[in-house]
């Protein structure tokens, strides 16, 4: 396994020539892999989005569901050389996770279950002071969710019991075959109350959502009684609306038309569409099929019309 081979040189080098702590040595030291493991639970300014839809709206008449990474990618999109596909054994429970080599938390996971778990930053609306203080950290939450629990549902209820000890809001998203549901983690009471929203869920005033059988998400939370900033915010707005217009009301998709629709916008270095070119990753999952396609950028950069590539089946053969 990738990680684990990233592990012992890790170990060897910090053998060989004794790097220690947090310096600019040119020798990656065993406490830096440590601290790259929470990255995400302090590094934001993310742009991440995803859509599902369940098996009304598919050919299949199976849930597919899409995850849009947009993170940042290096100076020289070097970042995009580190893609990896690692599949971790952690008992009788196993989860395929698409990542950077060496990241051992959660960025865009499948559970052998089939449990399909991803994050979406969102932060606080009222500039509430950043802390990692008794915090714990929410990307290793939802690795303990895939690895402890079957369904979707199970997953987002542990991660909004915990919502209050994560260090800044962010919403998770966990879909299996029979449900989408979006986690809205809040910290904070002052930015609403940690909630489980689905197709059928109250959304804030002024937010429009015109097909329940999609759902959608993007960095700002949506269910009723929670602070959003989905209609004043033109980077939430506009991938919401450009979300809708392509694909509510839609029947019979093909995984072939999805990934069609999902690449047809032109990429612009203005938000006018779903994705920009800080795309890191799109992992699709196919719940007819029960495998995982993905899109991973390249040290070139995005590309206007990506290729999808086959990933394989998430269920493990023991």
């Amino acid at each position: 396994m990738y990680a684990t081979c990233l592990l012992h040189t890790v170990k060897n080098a910090y053998r060989r020539r004794a790097s220690q702590g947090i310096k600019k040595d040119g020798i990656l030291s065993a406490d830096e892999v440590r601290l790259c493991q929470f990255v995400p639970d302090a590094l934001r300014g993310t742009a991440c989005s995803a859509i599902s839809l369940d098996g009304t709206m598919t050919a299949s008449g199976s849930r597919i569901s899409n995850r849009i990474l947009e993170w940042q990618l290096g100076s020289e999109n070097q970042l995009c050389s580190a893609h990896s596909l690692v599949h971790f054994i952690n008992g009788s429970k196993t989860f395929t996770s698409v990542t950077y080599l060496g990241f051992f938390p959660i960025l865009t996971a499948v559970s052998d279950d089939g449990v399909m778990i991803s994050e979406y930053d969102v932060g606080s609306y009222m500039g509430e002071p950043y802390t990692y203080s008794e915090k714990r950290s929410y990307t290793y939450d939802m690795r303990y969710a895939v690895e402890n629990y079957a369904t979707a549902r199970e997953c987002v209820d542990f991660l909004v019991d915990n919502a209050e000890k994560y260090p800044y809001c962010v919403n998770v998203l966990a879909t299996d075959e029979n449900d989408a549901l979006v986690a809205e983690l809040v910290v904070e009471s002052a930015d609403g109350t940690p909630t489980v929203r689905d197709g059928s869920s109250k959304l804030g005033d002024k937010i429009e959502w015109s097909d329940p059988h999609c759902v959608c998400v993007v960095n700002s939370f949506a269910a009723d009684g929670n602070l959003s900033y989905i209609v004043f915010d033109a980077n939430n707005n506009v991938r919401w609306k450009r979300y809708e217009q392509l694909f509510c009301g839609q029947k019979g998709l093909t995984t072939g038309r999805f990934k069609e629709l999902i690449t047809s916008e032109k990429l612009s270095a203005v938000r006018e569409n779903i994705r920009s070119n800080s795309v890191v990753h799109m992992v699709l999952a196919d719940y007819g099929t029960k495998k995982l396609q993905a899109v991973l950028t390249g040290v070139d950069g995005v590309e206007q019309t990506p290729e999808f590539i086959d990933l394989g089946s998430w269920e493990y053969a023991r």
